[in-house]
């Protein structure tokens, strides 16, 4: 009898403590980052993390010279992004209209 108890109790904090994990974890994808070019937002990422917050914040400094890179490509062609980090450059080019392979070979960064 105390055992039934016993295991009741536990599956009640098993599953509150999962609600509780599902509740934080939607809460933290539910955060987004404004990607700025000339001060206006041209779109938003979900925020993973430092990694995340670093490069939505320093999208246009970071890498001013691949930005203008991709304006020269016109609407249609393609792109290959090998070591695209987050993908942020390959966002933007999606944007552009361009048509976007990312690749990253660093699986540490797709925890990022």
């Amino acid at each position: 009898m105390k055992s039934n108890k016993a295991n009741n109790l536990i599956r009640k904090l098993q599953r509150r403590l999962i609600s509780t994990i599902y509740s934080l974890w939607d809460r933290r994808l539910a955060r987004s980052l404004p990607v700025y070019e000339n001060t206006h937002e041209i779109f938003r990422v979900l925020d993973f993390g430092s990694t995340t917050r670093m490069r939505a914040s320093s999208f246009e400094t970071k890498e001013p010279e691949t930005i203008r890179w991709i304006n020269i490509f016109r609407e249609g062609e393609k792109l290959l992004d090998i070591g695209a980090n987050i993908g942020i450059y390959s966002l933007y080019s999606a944007l552009k209209g361009l048509y976007v392979i990312s690749v990253e070979p660093e699986a540490l960064t797709a925890h990022s």
